[in-house]
């Protein structure tokens, strides 16, 4: 049971956080997805490492304030490259500049990108 305030004596009060249902944000369509990688718990999506326009342009728009607060990717695993079961998980943010920057960088490196919800705050 959560209290008002600390167990331990210090009189801070404890904030509850309510959860907010992922349903009611609106995604960023990902032009950026070629195909699945077949895993031993389903299908994964599989990105491409190239920018296209529409992502240049999308980049365009939110840095100048244009539909920034809704440039957000569906949180959940993407593979890049061919990843193998011990290939290296990168964790980002779903702002989808910020996974864009990410992507692109990392070339022909096989990897598995983890898209945490952040909101579609850039972190």
């Amino acid at each position: 049971m959560l209290r008002p305030t600390c167990d331990h004596g210090c009189g801070r009060r404890i904030v509850l956080l309510r959860r907010v249902d992922s349903r009611l944000y609106s995604y960023a369509p990902l032009n950026c997805i070629i195909g699945a990688v077949e895993t031993s718990v389903g299908n994964v999506p599989r990105a491409t490492s190239d920018l296209d326009g529409g992502d240049r342009l999308g980049a365009w728009r939110v840095r100048w304030g244009i539909g920034r607060d809704d440039y957000r990717i569906e949180p959940g695993l993407y593979a890049l490259g061919e990843p193998a079961a011990s290939s290296a998980v990168l964790v980002t943010a779903n702002y989808k500049l910020t996974f864009d920057e990410l992507r692109s960088s990392l070339g022909v490196l096989h990897a598995w990108l983890l898209v945490v919800d952040t909101r579609g705050i850039n972190i």
